[in-house]
């Protein structure tokens, strides 16, 4: 289904070792991830129906919801060229996270992303003109479709429960999207 964003839940401690390790290990996050949550093809639209919630840091957030501020990545990163920086995202080598600070934050305003508030707010003509990816958004509901209100919901509620989980616990969420 193209482009996705991948959360994955991390205890302070596995986050320690990554961040001394550099993830020079080589594992896969899955295997050590607490839990994980995918946006298939409706994060772009997530970020921008977060955006609207009338909350004084609701667009910062919502863009730092896939796109976080900090990443874990080899030594001397700002001494690369863009190319190489490319190359070692693409490789693994940098790891974007929200910390744990940014994690409650987030959750705190996942709260207020209700079925009803997306029902509200939902509007596919706006998400297409908006050029929200894939530009495909439709009001056709039925199950078997993506790209409508209820794709998002159907992924809002795996994202909302790992927030809710690693604010509780003091865990880091790590970010991959592609």
């Amino acid at each position: 289904m193209g482009q996705s964003a991948s959360l994955y839940r991390v205890s302070s401690e596995v986050f320690s070792q990554l961040e001394i390790s550099r993830n020079k290990q080589g594992s896969k996050i899955s295997s050590f991830a607490k839990d994980y949550a995918i946006a298939q093809g409706s994060f772009m639209a997530i970020e921008f129906l977060l955006s609207k919630i009338e909350d004084p840091s609701a667009v910062e957030l919502a863009g730092e919801l896939f796109n976080p501020k900090q990443a874990l990545c080899g030594d001397n990163f700002d001494d690369l060229t863009m190319e190489e920086q490319m190359d070692l995202f693409e490789k693994g080598g940098i790891i974007p996270y929200l910390t744990r600070e940014t994690v409650h934050r987030i959750n705190l305003l996942l709260d207020k992303f209700s079925e009803s508030y997306l029902h509200e707010k939902y509007d596919p003509k706006e998400l297409n003109a908006s050029r929200i990816y894939p530009e495909i958004w439709h009001d056709d509901n039925s199950p078997d479709l993506a790209f409508n209100e209820q794709h998002i919901q159907d992924d809002m509620i795996p994202i909302k429960k790992i927030f809710k989980d690693a604010a509780k616990d003091e865990d880091y969420i790590l970010v991959f999207v592609g």
